[in-house]
């Protein structure tokens, strides 16, 4: 009877042994669950910021865009108005040169 409840016993710690060795994968299992869902997390983040940043560059380049086409139209304006002076002032020089 010794020996039979000797026998017991060994198999009753096995199976201890084993259901603690389940637990453990168990919590694993669960720590790389909540992990994947950290990552997953992470990645969410970082695309919404990268999606605010390239919309802000977006808008800066816009704004220098129109900057830059404001200058120039400036520029231009400024150009023929003094083209158009030139063309004045040689023609009234012209004018009073052939009386």
């Amino acid at each position: 009877m010794k020996k039979f409840l000797s026998i017991l016993m060994v198999f009753l710690m096995i199976g201890l042994v084993a259901v603690s060795g389940c637990a453990d994968t168990t919590k694993e299992a669960t720590t790389d669950e909540n992990t994947a869902e950290n990552v997953a997390e992470n990645v969410t983040e970082d695309a919404e910021h990268a999606a605010e940043n390239v919309t802000e560059e977006v808008a800066d380049v816009a704004e220098n865009a129109t900057e830059d086409v404001e200058m120039v139209a400036e520029n231009v304006t400024e150009d023929v108005e003094m083209a158009t002076e030139n063309v004045t002032a040689e023609a009234a020089t012209n004018d009073t040169a052939t009386e």
